[in-house]
């Protein structure tokens, strides 16, 4: 009697399960395949810092401090005694991202310290008041087929932190044009 129960539950719960299958695939739920284009902007960044007027090539992740090397011994000692004050401004061009009809486009910055504005096309699309947390910003309505240019700017201040905070766009930045059917990004 106890097993021909089990049994009965056993098969209720597999009707269940392929039931909810039947329904997602009949419906064109996208839930098993993710048609959103994803590109990773790791290459054609240019990079110059406040005071500085020629810009240079950088790949992305990239971190000022680290890249400038050590100050005088004992400068900054919380901080590990790099140089990571200051502003500095990247900018990238790129064509495409557009979404399909109905769609959205995405920005995602992973990492940006500390103060940022972020600009598309000339237009404040977004930016952060500390760079502990990662941003997505919907750029849909700024974007244009092509000749995009793509600009942050990241402003450390000084006792911003009590170990060293790192320096401009130190994780990934990340474009992602979605369906209409897609799950809002945050």
């Amino acid at each position: 009697m106890k097993q021909q129960a089990q049994t009965k539950r056993s098969a209720r719960r597999l009707a269940a399960s392929l039931a909810i299958a039947t329904a997602l695939v009949a419906t064109g739920n996208a839930w098993a395949v993710d048609t959103a284009r994803i590109e990773t902007l790791s290459e054609g960044w240019t990079f110059r810092r406040e005071g500085e007027t020629v810009e240079r090539s950088v790949r992305m992740p990239h971190d000022w401090g680290i890249e400038s090397g050590f100050l005088k011994a004992g400068a900054c000692p919380a901080q590990g005694d790099l140089p990571f004050v200051g502003k500095g401004f990247y900018r990238r061009a790129f064509d495409g991202f557009a979404p399909p009809p109905g769609g959205r486009t995405y920005l995602a910055l992973d990492g940006v310290q500390c103060r940022s504005v972020v600009k598309l096309n000339g237009k404040t699309v977004g930016g952060r008041p500390f760079g502990y947390a990662s941003e997505t910003i919907d750029v849909t309505d700024a974007l244009r087929d092509s000749g995009n240019v793509l600009e942050v700017e990241a402003e450390n201040v000084p006792a911003s932190s009590r170990w060293y905070p790192g320096s401009g766009v130190f994780r990934d930045v990340t474009v992602r044009a979605c369906p209409p059917d897609h799950i809002k990004q945050r």
